[in-house]
């Protein structure tokens, strides 16, 4: 089952067929697979947001796999999940500031 999702929402994610022929054991710089294996997982284990500072997977990815899943997985990068921090409770006033202090 997670070989088919990967392949499947690599093909969609990307426009392209899988590059290798194990999905689980292969690896290929520059392909994101890495994205995609990990969004797979997400959706697998149930998390909510995936981390990553690739700039095309946090627009695409998520559409991508709520299309084929269903699943909700939030792609976000480093200035996402900050204002998700920020605009929570689970940290103080104090941390959150520090959290969106930005250098100049």
């Amino acid at each position: 089952m997670y070989e088919g999702m990967v392949t499947q929402i690599y093909g969609d994610y990307t426009g392209m067929m899988y590059p290798l022929s194990d999905v689980c054991s292969g690896w290929q710089k520059g392909c994101s697979l890495g994205e995609v294996h990990s969004a797979v997982m997400c959706v697998f284990l149930g998390c909510e947001y995936l981390f990553t500072d690739d700039k095309v997977a946090v627009r695409h990815l998520g559409k991508v796999i709520k299309g084929q899943t269903q699943a909700s997985v939030q792609i976000v990068n480093r200035r996402m999940c900050a204002e998700i921090i920020i605009g929570s409770n689970i940290v103080s006033g104090k941390e959150r500031r520090l959290i969106s202090y930005q250098r100049t």
